[in-house]
């Protein structure tokens, strides 16, 4: 049997484990810590084990005794990633294999969002918006102003600068800066990305300490994320995916996209799942970021007879690759909830 060790993924990251379950043909053992008791997570666990509120050492010291504890054959970090990928010899003594996606030094460059675009952009990788990191007030105000009055053709001139923070996971914190919206529609608004000026310059004004934030030329169309596997740095396969609507994304070939994911994946010498996402403006891609980690919405190639997590174990456990790793391209694929009565008792 073969043990399988997850730290606080995604709740999505259970449809990836579960298509793994049915085309995995050995028997599989399912280790899942979480910080919360996640349904889904528990769902497809063998055995789930809830996290302690502590990082640092004593992080690592809690995920080194669960993999004693149930003898993990193969570990897939999330939480505190950059961290624990400094302690690859206490796994490897272990005789543990880590799925980690790129070097230590890497790992920390992408944390850090404004320090990844600049060292891209250095490479040549990339094409990227007007981007500054300002962790002051004045500074604030004098960047928002340059990029707002330098912005890429926007005739209208309403919401042409974007926030949010310099580290942290997606777009958790993304906000366009409205100078059309008032306080009142902040109040009552249709939308969680967009504040208004006047609101976000005062509320920034009395912060303190100021956090650390990465503003930018706000792109105004299409996005899309590129779910990726790659191996030693050569891009295996890669998935341009499409956000349609909140039940729908879609599948398109983007050759000259695929193309900027295999250089960086190159450069950088990237492993198994990681994502990159570009936006579009004025019918240019622009580059936004990339994360050393599947993205939430990585299980939907599943339906399509891909299993990325499948794929990643092979490589992990030095097996051969026979998957045909190629798809329909056009495919729209649409989630549909059903509800479960469960005894709780």
């Amino acid at each position: 049997m073969l043990t399988l060790y997850f730290n606080r993924c995604f709740s999505a990251y259970a449809f990836l484990i579960e298509s793994l379950k049915d085309s995995w043909e050995d028997q599989l053992q399912v280790i899942i810590s979480h910080s919360n008791p996640d349904p889904y997570l528990m769902r497809v666990a063998d055995h789930f084990e809830l996290e302690p509120s502590v990082d640092g050492e004593k992080y690592l010291e809690f995920i080194l005794q669960t993999c004693k504890k149930y003898q993990v054959d193969v570990f897939f970090p999330r939480k505190h990633v950059t961290y624990l990928s400094q302690y690859r010899n206490e796994f490897s003594t272990l005789g543990i294999h880590c799925a980690f996606v790129c070097s230590t030094e890497y790992y920390q460059l992408f944390d850090h969002k404004f320090n990844a675009t600049q060292h891209l952009l250095e490479q040549d990788l990339i094409s990227a918006p007007r981007v500054a990191l300002v962790d002051h007030f004045g500074q604030f105000e004098t960047q928002y102003h340059r990029i707002r009055s330098s912005r890429l053709d926007d005739s209208e001139g309403h919401e042409t600068v974007c926030l949010k923070p310099n580290i942290g996971i997606g777009g958790k914190g993304f906000m366009r800066i409205s100078h059309r919206r008032t306080e009142q529609d902040d109040l009552f608004r249709d939308s969680l990305h967009s504040i208004a000026y006047s609101r976000l310059r005062r509320t920034l004004k009395e912060m303190q300490p100021f956090p650390n934030l990465l503003l930018s030329t706000y792109l105004q169309d299409e996005e899309l994320s590129v779910d990726c596997i790659g191996h030693e740095g050569q891009l295996l396969a890669a998935y341009p995916r499409f956000y349609v609507n909140k039940y729908e994304q879609r599948y398109e070939y983007q050759p000259e996209l695929i193309e900027t994911c295999r250089q960086i994946s190159s450069h950088y010498q990237l492993n198994y799942l990681y994502n990159i996402q570009f936006k579009k403006h004025r019918g240019e891609w622009y580059f936004i970021e990339l994360n050393t980690r599947s993205a939430a919405g990585a299980h939907r190639i599943c339906p399509m007879q891909i299993c990325p997590l499948s794929i990643t174990l092979k490589l992990i456990l030095k097996q051969p690759i026979t998957d045909d790793l190629s798809i329909q391209w056009g495919q729209l694929i649409q989630r549909r909830e059903h509800y479960t009565v469960v005894d709780d008792q």
